[in-house]
């Protein structure tokens, strides 16, 4: 029992601890610094915007061209092969059926 006891008030103690670090203020940085990161970071979120929007526009031709691929119900039908992985069996696969 004691024991237990002793266990209980050390995990307390080690809660504390760690909340009292939590409280504690975090990094900071200059003006200068903190302007020139916020810039940054909207550059970097209007590159990722963008990244977004041209693998959309990917992904809508690859369901196109593959809607009018003459083996699309042959690979649609596998079992598993959702609008993902069927277009790219597809290119993995080839058309040349003589291969």
């Amino acid at each position: 029992m004691l024991l237990k006891q002793a266990k209980h008030r050390r995990l307390a103690h080690v809660g504390q601890r760690i909340w009292e670090q939590l409280q504690q203020p975090s990094l900071q940085a200059d003006a200068i610094t903190t302007q020139a990161k916020s810039r940054l970071m909207l550059a970097v979120v209007q590159h990722l915007r963008l990244r977004h929007d041209q693998l959309a526009a990917d992904d809508k031709e690859i369901a196109r061209l593959f809607q009018a691929h003459a083996d699309q119900p042959i690979f649609s039908g596998l079992p598993g092969a959702g609008k993902r992985l069927a277009p790219r069996l597809v290119a993995e696969w080839g058309d040349d059926r003589t291969r």
